[in-house]
């Protein structure tokens, strides 16, 4: 059975509330409610995490080595999740980046499954990341 995958930006994800949403963006999350057998898969990047990049000694299985979540960004995920849950959008899974504000704020999304995705993984140095593989095979799975 094909799943619809659901991919949108943390730009919009973290700018939508119940309170402050245009009238374009309900019509959006109301065309989303109820049309995905299973529910949708969310492609998630993270919430507020303040700073740039990651530190010069970033290792990937190790989170205090990395730029993680604030105490807003991990409210704002909370936010998000709850916001998501009162729209009644079906979410499947979650998936992300193996980096550790992203893993967070999946979780604290509690909308289910979290499965990281290298995919997903940053591409912040990369001069040309439109094109680079990884987002190849991202659009693919979309």
């Amino acid at each position: 059975m094909k799943r619809l995958i659901l991919a949108t930006a943390l730009t919009l994800l973290f700018s939508l509330t119940a309170q402050s949403s245009s009238a374009n963006e309900l019509l959006i999350w109301d065309k989303l409610q109820g049309t995905a057998p299973k529910g949708y898969v969310l492609l998630m990047r993270h919430s507020y995490a303040p700073g740039v990049g990651d530190p010069d000694n970033f290792k990937l299985n190790d989170c205090s080595t990395q730029r993680n979540l604030s105490d807003v960004g991990r409210q704002d995920a909370k936010d998000v999740g709850e916001w998501l849950k009162r729209r009644e959008i079906k979410i499947f899974r979650v998936e992300t980046s193996r980096w550790c504000r992203a893993k967070e704020t999946a979780q604290l999304l509690g909308l289910g499954k979290v499965r990281l995705n290298k995919n997903l993984d940053s591409l912040f140095e990369e001069a040309d990341a439109l094109n680079h593989p990884q987002t190849a095979a991202v659009r693919k799975q979309i």
